[in-house]
């Protein structure tokens, strides 16, 4: 059966499908491909899943959701024709098409009694994404279900709904950015009644042009929420561009009630705190009747590894490593961080040394940007640093002490193999790109 180019078709299908007693599960990996039943036929500059459609459908696809292209038209009548029990959907735009029967789909949790929160920003997505799922697993983590990894873009967001399962009960959608109008269409897809922006900063500017694209682009969720009768948007008091958002309807803002409702102090930095004073407070709204869990759920998170703020040793020195991501007001956030664990254990910021790698995406202000950050680490009191990339001379710019420069990880790993760095506590921070989290593990 092949249904072609009609969403409402492809809807019907569906349901069809689920009064029948069978429950549709999407996959878009030929890699991992195991028990679902529909696999979404996705392709790029470099490859097309079509040409691995046969083995998915070896392995017990029995729906496929596939784009018709002038480039795959001979392959698609092949499948068809060999495969004929099989349902073949095709879609003039399978990207456009995943987003609307993403929409269905939370309506249809929704409608169910199922709660959506959408959480988005500049930094720290993740963080508070793994935050509220924590504290809203107070009963059973089983029923609460998130974003896994980074899946926050127009593939992932969809892909997180359709994994929505019977027994969740709230779902956690991460939604990122890289272009002006993708929050929008991924609110629009997740429909979310509830959620909150981490923060405004500098990131993806390359596209978002400066902090007010930035603010235009993200609060692109507060106008979905806002819109929505059953809405409730908690606004970060502390960030200069949100604070404008207070007072308006469905909006909660942070107070320092919801600062004092909770103490942990595995917390590092205020940031983490405004990170977990903000999820606290939604969760609260959410569930009410359960403070009392909940707050105990607060006082007892411990962050992930992930490279996200995590102390680890490294032979016989200190390691703050947080070189999963890099922005210029996650920079600055991260470093703050770091100041207070060192102030925690009675240790000297000049004695620390930073490692800083390249912070990407920030366009033509990005030497100027990374300069900033130089000049930041010798106001906080750093006397040591070793910048790696190709913004490296940038930071160094606006360093006030000496510093050593490095192209990429490789040589630097190759440097810190040789034991060559005296200081015993290391900073490390940079985009994903630059893998510095490689320096660390000098056999591999």
């Amino acid at each position: 059966m092949i249904l072609s180019d009609d969403i409402n078709q492809c809807q019907t299908l569906i349901s069809e499908t689920l009064e029948s007693g069978i429950e549709l599960s999407i996959s878009s990996d030929t890699r991992n491909f195991k028990n679902e039943n529909c696999f979404l036929s996705l392709y790029g500059e470099n490859f097309d899943s079509i040409n691995f459609l046969e083995d998915v459908i070896q392995k017990g696809a029995k729906f496929i959701l596939l784009e018709k292209r002038e480039q795959n038209k001979e392959a698609i009548e092949k499948l068809v024709t060999t495969y004929q029990e099989i349902s073949f959907v095709l879609f003039t735009n399978i990207f456009e098409a995943i987003l609307e029967l993403g929409k269905i789909r939370s309506l249809r949790f929704q409608r169910e009694g199922g709660k959506v929160i959408g959480i988005t920003g500049s930094n720290g997505k993740t963080t508070n994404k793994e935050m509220l799922k924590h504290l809203l697993s107070f009963q059973d983590e089983s029923k609460v279900h998130a974003t896994k990894g980074n899946l926050n873009n127009q593939i992932g967001v969809p892909l997180t709904l359709f994994a929505i399962e019977e027994d969740h009960e709230v779902a956690i959608v991460e939604m990122g950015t890289n272009f002006p109008g993708e929050i929008e269409s991924l609110v629009n897809c997740a429909q979310p009644q509830y959620g909150f922006i981490t923060n405004i900063g500098y990131a993806h500017t390359e596209f978002l042009v400066d902090l007010e694209g930035v603010f235009k682009e993200k609060t692109a969720l507060y106008r979905g929420i806002e819109e929505r009768e059953d809405g409730i948007f908690v606004i970060n008091s502390s960030d200069d561009y949100l604070k404008r958002l207070e007072g308006a309807k469905n909006t909660l803002s942070l107070s320092n009630d919801d600062y004092n409702l909770f103490k942990n102090e595995t917390l590092l930095g205020e940031h983490q705190v405004t990170n977990m004073a903000m999820c606290l407070k939604l969760a609260l709204v959410l569930f009410p009747q359960e403070k009392d869990k909940i707050v105990e759920k607060a006082e007892n998170y411990k962050p992930p590894g992930m490279n996200r703020g995590e102390v680890r040793s490294f032979k016989e020195a200190l390691v703050y490593l947080d070189a999963y991501n890099a922005n210029p007001s996650s920079m600055r956030a991260s470093l703050n961080s770091f100041c207070a664990y060192l102030m925690s254990h009675s240790l000297l910021v000049k004695d620390a040394v930073a490692i800083l790698g390249d912070m990407n995406e920030l366009g033509e202000k990005g030497p100027f940007l990374h300069k900033e950050i130089g000049t930041y680490l010798s106001e906080l009191g750093f006397e040591s640093a070793i910048f790696v990339g190709r913004y490296s001379k940038n930071y160094a710019e606006g360093f006030a002490a000496e510093s050593r420069l490095f192209e990429d990880s490789k040589a630097l790993k190759q440097w810190v193999g040789e034991d060559k760095i005296s200081q015993k506590v290391w900073f490390i921070k940079g985009s994903r790109s630059l893998q510095l989290e490689s320096i660390l593990d000098i056999n591999g």
